[in-house]
């Protein structure tokens, strides 16, 4: 059995209203990321660029999706229900 609990802000002890997983930016930012290392795992390609040259904007759009992450994370007002 789940036991539900409502989460209490530690500074007043006011209730507080989380939100669906999917209402997330950081969830989000998780996502993309995370597509983005399935195609390179898989080798993205196009016609027009590099092997080399996908595998750099890969990674460095990875990298910034991990600190848009890191961000967003430190900006969460609540929790995800």
């Amino acid at each position: 059995m789940v036991e539900s609990r409502t989460l209490v802000d530690p500074v007043d002890d006011a209730p507080v209203e989380g939100k669906e997983w999917y209402e997330s930016r950081t969830v989000w930012s998780g996502v993309v990321g995370g597509l983005m290392g399935i195609a390179a795992l898989f080798g993205l390609h196009t016609d027009k660029l590099t092997p080399e040259l996908t595998a750099q904007i890969v990674s460095g759009l990875m990298t910034i999706g991990g600190i848009i992450s890191v961000v967003l994370r430190l900006k969460t007002s609540g929790p995800i229900k």
